[in-house]
Parts: structure tokens; sequence; C-alpha cells
């Protein structure tokens, strides 16, 4: 007896819903936090955090910031992991 194999293929697309105050600071619910949290972009982390683009990056592809990737492309990160990650040291940045 001959089975038969289906191959069944879905996409999903996901909403992320910024809002934002009048300081023009930007909020959003963090998948990982599990709540709503202030939202920067990959520069301005960066900025913030005295981190490299690059060491950015790769902590955010190893969960040790949480990040999400826009359909653009653009990079945004949670401030309250960055902030944890600043604290731990996980940088061999001087952050003045």
């Amino acid at each position: 007896m001959n089975a038969k194999k289906i191959l069944i293929t879905t996409e999903s697309h996901e909403v992320f819903v910024l809002r934002t105050d009048r300081r023009d600071r930007a909020y959003g619910i963090c998948g990982t936090c599990g709540r709503e949290v202030e939202i920067v972009t990959l520069d301005r982390a960066v900025s913030l955090s005295g981190i490299r683009t690059g060491e950015l990056v790769r902590m955010a592809e190893n969960d040790e910031v949480h990040a999400i990737e826009t359909s653009m492309g653009h990079i945004l990160v949670c401030i309250e992991s960055l902030e944890r990650a600043k604290h731990r040291g996980n940088t061999n940045e001087v952050i003045e």
C-alpha cells in the first residue's frame, strides 16, 4: 500500500503596535518580557548603552537583549532588557 504525503505550507504575519507619548517615546509589548515597555531603534540603543551596533545585534540574536525586526528590516530594542544587559556588563565597551 502506497501512502500519500501531503506538505502543508502556511504563512503567518504578526502585527506589532507601537504607542507614542508626548515626548515621542515609543512603547510596545515585548514578547519576552510579556508587558508594555519602551522600545528604541538600534541607533538609539547604541547611543544609550555605549554598546557597538554589531555587539547589540549579536546580543539580540542570543536573546541577551529583546529585539524585534520590522518587515522593513529595522531592529527595535526593548529598553528594559538593554538596561539589564548594560548592568550585567555584557560588553567590553567603556560606558560613560
